[in-house]
């Protein structure tokens, strides 16, 4: 059920499944023992393996709207359903950051899946607001959409109880090195972009 996306011109379904009931059933996030989860559910089932204290990655995130939405600032909001993930930290970040502009009462939200699925929403006109972080959260500022409300999208990690910390340790330097070299020289890096990656840019 997650990752549906309905036709164009209809607005998704709710999609009662995220990042938490993937991990619950033991899906994999990717082939190294380190997946990422969102700020979200600090619950889990023991067989998803240990949540590390260190360390936390802070991704720009924020509640946008198209650039011709009559939605201006952030009370506008008011009983507009905002799509983000089912028990994600884009759930959880839109009630907080909607929080000091509504009342609970008054903040709707719809959950439309994964990222990608937001930001399809968004783009075909399925959806009247999102909260997005990381690439979709820069797509959408690119193609003009509008930010009305600032979010937050912190990022821990789930380490397999299997994995030695030392790779552990190895694996995060790498991570930051990596990133810090993609800050300072993006288009050095771009070409290394997959197909894949290139066709959802173009979506």
């Amino acid at each position: 059920m997650t990752g549906t996306v309905s036709p164009a011109g209809e607005v998704p379904g709710q999609i009662s499944s995220g990042a938490f009931e993937d991990m619950a059933q033991g899906q994999e996030f990717g082939t190294f023992p380190v997946p990422a989860t969102g700020q979200s559910t600090p619950r889990r089932p023991h067989s998803m393996g240990e949540c590390t204290a260190r360390p936390t990655l802070c991704a720009p995130s924020g509640i946008f709207v198209p650039a011709d939405s009559p939605y201006r600032q952030p009370a506008d909001l008011a009983g507009v359903e905002v799509s983000v993930g089912f028990h994600s930290g884009s759930h959880y970040s839109a009630i907080q950051g909607l929080a000091p502009f509504l009342e609970r009462d008054q903040i709707a939200l719809h959950f439309a899946g994964r990222p990608n699925d937001r930001l399809r929403g968004m783009i075909d006109g399925r959806i009247k607001a999102a909260n997005v972080w990381g690439g979709q959260y820069y797509l959408l500022e690119q193609l003009g959409f509008r930010k009305l409300v600032d979010t937050t999208f912190v990022m821990g990690f789930l380490v397999s109880p299997h994995a030695e910390i030392e790779d552990v340790k190895r694996y995060f330097r790498a991570l930051l090195r990596a990133q810090q070299e993609i800050d300072i020289e993006p288009e050095r890096y771009k070409h290394f972009c997959s197909r894949r990656c290139r066709r959802t840019c173009r979506a």
